[in-house]
């Protein structure tokens, strides 16, 4: 209250007597009372304000007046050189007006005065006088110009930007568009003298300060972030050619403190951010320059030539100073694209050729380090006393080209994040094998250029496996090949172990890895086995066989078997076991089926339109197809109103009346019908189809049979009638002109409120039987089905159904064959499609009674096999050819593939390479079969005889032993195969595998071995292939030349599984493998004197004793002559009282 009458009576002082000095002192009490509000320092936030100054009508009446003359007066001065007090003076001047300025509603009135034009004028002539360098200015105390000219333009802050939106984003901070549309007072105009001030002030500043060089370029900043319609007026091509002009100078200033420069490159290029993306919210006819021409510009700076430099420039602090600016500049790019359009910012940097030219950047940095290395050559006398020195500053400056490379990448993704046109772009214009070539020529990568790359191929961080899949796979192709050049161990096996769980992540990135053939890319690098850590290349062949499992061409297998040749023939290639156990993985299949071929309908706008149909052939709607989805982390609820729906298939007339069927993003599936008034919905609750899994789905609509029968809708889920319910039948007299599968095809706009019906009104149903009428108006039929939810049945008026269910999408997953009936399809033809699978080319030509009836109900029928981009062809006799949108994809599987390069016997020498492994190399295999066994797989005791079922964690127990994993893959092989089964046959292949089992060293012939061979034949029994299982039987089970190499549990344990054999099919054995057969064996393998035989008297007489036991079976229930002479014949001609 004192301060306020002093203020007062101060005033009054002033105007009776005109004396400066009181408005002095009145200036000095108003401002020190709002000291916080001066705010001088750029570089600190914006400081919050305890107390705002006064709005303009709380001042004294003529208070602007009386500035505006004071001010004129020192302007008049200030060129002949103001007094100190005239200083002091101004000074105080300017800074009451920032202090009435941080009361934002005085912002406009003081801005259309004419105080920032006098404030200019005098700032200009002061910074004139702090460039000139003279005798006179050394002598002279510059701090009152310099505190001016700080004032005067944090004065031009407060006017420009009054919400330090610059200052915000200046200290990190984040100003949304949201709080900007927020903010009730806008910038004062901008005077028109800004540009020519802002010009004039670097025209031949190399000595003026570069903090006030700063100060100006925060000033600039604050205009273009204050406001749409200043940052216009001040982006011109002065200005901008001030802030190149300031970029470029940064490289070539030796006497200055190299902290200050990097500030003012730091400012300079966040101005520069601000400029770019203030153009980019603009109209063309606003803009004084274009984005396009300050990229070029840009682009020139970045790619200075610094060999074309003099030589004298060329000092190892300016090659440093300039590669930290190239990275400053690269990194600025990605805060660029921090913007609100990115995709038109995207196509300007295309435009521009952004990729040539960061690609130049690498290749340029590579003749700098060519010039240096020459320079290091001619100057090596000189280098004997200096060598520390100079081995520590190439460190840094290999540091420096690391972090260039690295933010090169970082600006190429940032460029093509989210943009399939721009990556196609990228690939055509300079393609990853010239990346590759380029990042080589640079020398060995860093860690950081390679999590770089990984940053790149899923477009974020390269850490979050699980959760950001791949968006670019060339990356990961280049980091394949890359692997065999690595020196570093580490590296290898770092790089090759992200890769095996990012491309093994889901069945859309093994698709994505497929699809770009990176299982050549990977034999290509497997090939440099010398060059490869063993942990790396178990950790490709890994990959290998996760990706082999989805798909593997012929090619491929057979670039997979020409990995494993040998020069020398009994050698054993170091990949031996591991590509065996890889191609296991491909062969085992796990889980329910899988569909080889199908249409990829994952982008937004994929689909399949079809044609036409000008007349429903029949009286029904059938639809049958086979589809996979994965998680939609997105999705939430059965509803998921607002959201999205998946468009299954939609048929619809001119009217808008027809058939659909959709999946809710939670997985839900929902079948529809559309009528002219009303949109009735069904809804299958307890089945989420969002799995990743193969399903069959079929939708059945039956009309009513009668005038006022009840129209049926049935849904079926593999095979499975899952759902029927009362849904309404459209009518079908009508084209139908807007046809499609899986696609968003037809959009239904949402008319205005007016135009709606009110819905139909609804009864609460009520137990026991329903009336006709309730029957046909309830939006509810959950009493017809026990259990289920009310919501099961949904009825809305035509045209809400987007607001109600969400806007129409592709399927956003894989279709596989499709085909729509016009017939009502019985349930055993839904359970005969279904059970023919989802990779059955032939429905058509199928012999099942239940698909004989088919090709007569069959409106369209469209396959992935039948579809050459982008035409589908219809293979009903209809032909409505569709037309795809997205991609078809078809997978190969190695059980196929195997046929086309000489079927199963180009595996033996596999076999063959496992008996020449040295004691080293087993061990090692042995190492890594036991990382991929978890404790309880493994053997209970070691030693006992144990059969056990076959699954797959039984199989990993056995996998520890070569031989069962070859065994195990024999298996996989003719599983569910007919043609590997009669190849197997014809190729004499079973009497190949038993010759080469009897090869084996006693070493690896354990107890897994006998129970592989039982899982074997257990397998060829389940396919009732009669002629194989003999001569799995003759050729292995009873070759005891195979059998005779284990210890005495093995043999035993052989025994004890060929008796459980024989009791099973006594007729069949008794016929070809009888007494003879078993004295045989005795006298051969377990006699007294048998060479064969190097167990224990005790183990050969328990053995002896197991196979009499045999003998005894077969003559227990009846003998026969042959059988009586060949025992006689065997105790005249042992003579042996032992066994006798």
């Amino acid at each position: 209250m004192a301060s306020t009458e002093r203020l007062y009576e101060l005033w009054m002082l002033y105007c009776n007597k005109k004396d400066p000095d009181y408005l002095k002192l009145w200036l000095e009490i108003f401002i020190s009372s709002y000291e916080k509000c001066l705010d001088v320092d750029f570089e600190k936030p914006a400081t919050r304000l305890d107390e705002v100054p006064p709005v303009m009508s709380l001042l004294p009446d003529n208070i602007l007046q009386v500035l505006r003359h004071q001010l004129l007066q020192c302007v008049q001065k200030v060129s002949d050189g103001l007094e100190e007090e005239q200083q002091i003076l101004s000074l105080l001047l300017v800074k009451f007006l920032i202090v009435i300025c941080r009361n934002l509603s005085n912002v406009e009135e003081i801005g259309t005065c004419s105080y920032i034009n006098h404030v200019i004028t005098m700032t200009t002539l002061y910074i004139q006088q702090l460039k000139s360098k003279t005798k006179e200015k050394e002598l002279a105390d510059q701090t009152p110009a310099e505190e001016f000219v700080r004032h005067a333009l944090t004065f031009c802050e407060s006017l420009y930007d009054p919400y330090r939106n610059w200052r915000h984003r200046a200290s990190g901070g984040l100003v949304s568009a949201v709080e900007k549309s927020r903010q009730k007072y806008k910038a004062a105009p901008l005077t028109v003298e800004f540009v020519p001030f802002f010009y004039q002030c670097f025209q031949e500043s190399e000595h003026l300060k570069e903090s006030l060089k700063c100060c100006l370029l925060h000033l600039f900043g604050a205009i273009v972030a204050g406001g749409q319609r200043n940052a216009l007026q001040a982006i011109s091509p002065a200005t901008v050619e001030v802030l190149m002009r300031l970029l470029a100078d940064c490289d070539f200033i030796e006497d200055k403190d190299p902290d200050d420069i990097n500030r003012k490159a730091e400012l300079t290029l966040k101005c520069l951010t601000e400029v770019v993306q203030m153009l980019l919210s603009s109209s063309s006819d606003q803009r004084q320059v274009e984005i396009s021409t300050i990229l070029e510009n840009y682009f020139k700076l970045l790619n200075s030539d610094p060999t074309a430099l003099p030589v004298k420039t060329k000092s190892r602090q300016w090659e440093n100073r300039f590669i930290t600016l190239q990275i400053q500049m690269l990194n600025t790019i990605t805060e660029m694209f921090h913007c609100s359009d990115r995709p038109v910012l995207q196509a300007i940097f295309l435009n521009s050729n952004c990729f040539e030219h960061l690609i130049r950047l690498l290749q340029n940095s590579k003749l700098v380090v060519n010039a240096r290395c020459k320079a290091a050559d001619k100057s090596e006398k000189d280098l004997a006393n200096k060598i520390l020195t100079e081995m520590n500053e190439d460190q840094v400056f290999q540091g420096r080209l690391d972090c260039l490379a690295v933010s090169t990448i970082k600006a190429l993704t940032t460029v093509m994040l989210k943009s399939p046109a721009a990556k196609e772009v990228f690939k055509e214009r300079i393609g990853y094998t010239h990346l590759y070539e380029v990042l080589k020529s640079l020398g060995q990568p860093s860690r950081e250029l390679l999590k770089e790359l990984m940053n790149m191929a899923v477009e974020g961080d390269h850490t979050s496996v699980g959760i950001l899949g791949i968006s670019n796979v060339q990356p990961l192709m280049l980091l394949i090949q890359w692997l065999p050049d690595l020196d570093s161990h580490d590296l290898q096996i770092f790089i090759s172990d992200w890769l095996k769980r990012i491309c093994s992540l889901n069945r859309q990135s093994r698709n994505t890895c497929v699809n770009a053939s990176m299982v050549l890319r990977i034999l290509e690098s497997l090939n440099f086995h010398t060059c490869l850590h063993r942990t790396c290349a178990e950790n490709l062949i890994s990959l290998l066989g996760s990706l082999g499992s989805q798909s593997l061409s012929t090619g491929e297998l057979l670039q997979l078997i020409r990995l494993l040749r040998t020069e020398d023939p009994k050698e054993a290639h170091p990949y031996v076991v591991l590509v065996m156990r890889a191609i296991l993985g491909m062969a085992r299949k796990q889980g329910l089926d899988s569909a080889l071929q199908y249409f990829d309908l994952s982008p937004s706008m994929a689909g399949i339109s079809v044609p036409t149909i000008q007349r429903w052939p029949g009286y029904a709607f059938s639809f049958y197809a086979w589809l996979c989805l994965d998680q939609d982390q997105q999705g939430s609820g059965l509803f998921s109103k607002g959201g999205k729906r998946k468009q299954l298939y939609s048929f619809f007339t001119a009217s808008g009346t027809g058939f659909e069927a959709f999946l809710t993003s939670s997985g839900v599936l929902v079948v529809a019908v559309c009528t002219k008034k009303e949109y009735v919905t069904v809804m299958l609750p307890d089945h989420c189809f969002c799995d990743s899994l193969w399903h069959s789905i079929a939708v059945v609509h039956v009309p009513g049979k009668r005038p006022f029968g009840q129209s049926l809708v049935y849904i079926y889920v593999n095979g499975q009638q899952k759902l029927s319910a009362p849904l309404k039948f459209p009518t079908m007299n009508e084209p139908f002109n807007s046809c499609c599968i899986g696609s968003a095809g037809h959009r239904t706009t949402t008319p205005p409120p007016s135009q709606i019906p009110d819905p139909p009104f609804s009864l609460p149903t009520t137990p026991g039987r329903a009336s006709l009428g309730a029957i046909l108006s309830s939006p509810s039929w959950g009493g017809l089905l026990p259990g289920k939810p009310e919501s099961v049945t949904k009825l809305i008026s035509a045209g809400t159904q987007d607001s109600e269910w969400g806007s129409p999408t592709s399927l956003e997953g894989q279709l596989g064959s499709v085909l729509v009936f016009h017939e009502a399809l019985q349930p055993a033809q839904v359970k005969a499609l279904y059970l023919a699978g989802p990779n059955c080319i032939s429905l058509l030509k199928a012999q099942e009674s239940e698909l004989a009836e088919m090709p007569s109900k069959l409106l369209l029928y469209y396959t992935p096999k039948a579809c050459k981009n982008p035409i589908c062809l219809d293979l009903s006799p209809n032909l409505l050819h569709g037309r795809l949108t997205g991609n078809k994809v078809v997978n190969w599987d190695i059980k196929d593939m195997i046929n086309c390069i000489g079927g199963l016997n180009i595996l033996f020498p596999l076999l063959e390479q496992i008996t020449h492994l040295t004691g080293a190399e087993r061990s090692e295999a042995d190492a890594a079969a036991a990382e991929n066994i978890t404790p309880e797989l493994l053997t209970p005791s070691d030693g006992d005889w144990v059969v056990l079922p076959s699954s797959r964690a039984s199989e990993a127990r056995l996998e520890t032993n070569f031989v069962a994993t070859f065994l195990l893959m024999i298996k996989h092989f003719i599983q569910r195969h007919p043609i590997n089964q009669e190849n197997l046959i014809h190729s004499h292949g079973v009497a190949t595998l038993g010759a080469l089992l009897q090869k084996l060293p006693s070493s690896m012939v354990d107890v897994n071995v006998l129970v592989a061979v039982q899982l074997l034949i257990e397998q060829v029994n389940q396919e009732k292939n009669t002629v194989l299982l003999q001569q799995m039987y003759q050729c292995l089970l009873l070759d005891f030349r195979i059998w005779n190499q284990g210890d005495f549990p093995f043999r035993i344990g052989h025994i004890q599984y060929l008796s459980t054999i024989i009791k099973d099919s006594r007729k069949l054995f008794r016929r070809k493998y009888g007494v003879q057969f078993v004295l045989d064996a005795i006298r051969l393998y377990y006699g007294t004197h048998s060479k064969e035989n190097d167990l224990c008297l005790d183990d050969v007489k328990t053995i002896r004793a197991s196979l009499c036991g045999l003998i005894k079976y077969f003559i227990s229930k009846g003998v026969v002559q042959e059988e009586v002479q060949c025992i006689l014949g065997y105790i005249a001609a042992i003579g042996d009282e032992e066994q006798l």
